[in-house]
């Protein structure tokens, strides 16, 4: 079985595969070769106290855990080209820190780098680094983001009636800080909003359930205790 990507969905459809029987080789292809890091678990501490005994131990986990609530500040604060640079240097690096498996995920997977070029019958995937056989391929990058491009017919008819903006950086769409959309004057639109993965250009920290928690209570207009 080949995984194109190295991400959750990657870990989910391998434990699956394994749950359903699938004993035979597992191989996920990924640009960059890299999987989620694990979960394991930290006592928050005083400012010093813990810096000192975080910087002796370079437990990340802790250090990546604390940037959270200050993540999308930062993101806001940078320029397009910034952002920009991020994404294109560093996304990665944080996607497999920040967004980690749990500590239970135990997976016989093999991880390739590669990026992929053709498939043909057979099946042969055809990468810049060789040839790989496979019997069933799954497509595990996740859902498309570039609305520039997405052709569902609420998507192509929201965009071609200039209530939808794709970002520039191809995340997902543009929106307001209270999550209504910004139509094609760059202007917010009335009555329509989003939260969640949406949200991304704006916020970058959008797609976990603590953020939209406070999305949802925020367009709801519950004040969360």
């Amino acid at each position: 079985m080949l995984l194109i990507g190295s991400g959750l969905t990657a870990l989910d459809v391998a434990v699956a595969l394994r749950h359903h029987g699938h004993r035979g080789r597992v191989t996920a292809i990924s640009r960059h070769g890299r999987v989620p890091q694990r979960h394991a678990p930290y006592t928050p501490r005083g400012a010093l106290r813990w810096i000192r005994r975080e910087a002796a131990a370079h437990d990340w986990r802790a250090v990546i855990d604390s940037l959270r609530p200050h993540t999308q500040a930062v993101w806001r604060g940078w320029t397009l080209a910034w952002r920009a640079s991020f994404l294109r240097h560093a996304r990665n690096l944080w996607d497999v820190h920040r967004h980690r498996a749990a500590p239970e995920v135990a997976v016989d997977l093999e991880v390739v780098r590669g990026r992929i070029l053709s498939l043909s019958a057979g099946i042969e995937v055809h990468t810049d680094r060789g040839t790989l056989h496979a019997a069933r391929v799954f497509n595990c990058t996740g859902p498309a983001s570039d609305y520039a491009r997405i052709d569902l017919p609420l998507v192509m008819q929201l965009r071609r009636a200039g209530l939808l903006t794709p970002d520039p950086l191809r995340l997902d769409v543009e929106t307001a800080d209270d999550g209504r959309l910004l139509g094609a004057d760059g202007q917010p639109v009335d009555g329509l909003y989003t939260l969640g993965p949406l949200r991304r250009p704006a916020l970058w920290e959008s797609t976990a359930i603590p953020e939209i928690r406070a999305q949802a209570a925020a367009l709801s207009g519950v004040r969360q205790r």
